[in-house]
C-alpha cells in the first residue's frame, strides 16, 4: 500500500487512511499530490503544439498556386489564343509604358465593363497582390479567360487580371458604387 505524507505533521500515513495517527489531521480534506503530472502535460501541450505547427506548414506547401480549381465553362474561348504574357510587376504600372506595348486593342481582346468595384489583380488567383481597383461600369478590354479569370487592358494598357464575377458584357444603366470589393 501507497504512503503518503501528511500535509499539517509530516509523518507518513497509509494511503487508504482517513485520518493522520500523529496529529489528527483529517486526510479526506487533502487531495495527494500526484508526482509527474507536470512534466506528463507539458509533454502533451508541447506534442499538440508540434502537430499544430507540423499542419500548417504541410497545408503552405500543398496549397495549389491560384487557389481556383480549373472549370469546364460553356463561355466561349477566344478564337487563338495569344501567346502566354510574362507576370506583371509594379514597375508595368508606374511610369511611361515600354515601346513594344500595344496602343490600341487587340484583335481577339472583347469590350466589356466591369458590374462592380474590381480587384486588378497581378496574378489569376485571389491571393495574388492588388495593383489597382476599377469603378464600378468601368470600360475595359478583356482577353484569355483562364481559371476564371481575364487577362484586362486599360487604354491599351495591359493592367492585369480581374475575376470574372465582376465582368459583364453590356454597359451598365447606371454605375452606382456599391460597397464591396471582389476579386
Amino acid at each position: 500500500m501507497p504512503l503518503q505524507a501528511c500535509p499539517q505533521c509530516g509523518q507518513k500515513v497509509a494511503g487508504a487512511a482517513q485520518v493522520c495517527p500523529a496529529c489528527s489531521y483529517r486526510l479526506s480534506q487533502h487531495t495527494p499530490e500526484i508526482k509527474g503530472s507536470g512534466a506528463s502535460w507539458f509533454a502533451l501541450v508541447f506534442l499538440g503544439v508540434a502537430l499544430v505547427v507540423l499542419g500548417v506548414l504541410l497545408a503552405i506547401q500543398t496549397r495549389p498556386d491560384d487557389g481556383l480549381q480549373p472549370s469546364v465553362s460553356s463561355a466561349p474561348s477566344p478564337a487563338s489564343p495569344a501567346a502566354p504574357a510574362p507576370p506583371l510587376s509594379l514597375a508595368d504600372s508606374v511610369g511611361p509604358p515600354p515601346a513594344a506595348e500595344p496602343t490600341t486593342a487587340l484583335p481577339s481582346s472583347e469590350i466589356k465593363w466591369t458590374s462592380e468595384w474590381a480587384n486588378v489583380r497581378e496574378g489569376r488567383a485571389l491571393t495574388a497582390p492588388i495593383l489597382q481597383i476599377l469603378t464600378p461600369g468601368q470600360r475595359v478590354e478583356v482577353d484569355s479567360l483562364r481559371a476564371r479569370w481575364w487577362l484586362v487592358y486599360l487604354d491599351g494598357q495591359r493592367i492585369g487580371y480581374v475575376h470574372q464575377t465582376v465582368i459583364q458584357d453590356e454597359e451598365p444603366a447606371d454605375s452606382v458604387a456599391t460597397d464591396s470589393v471582389i476579386g
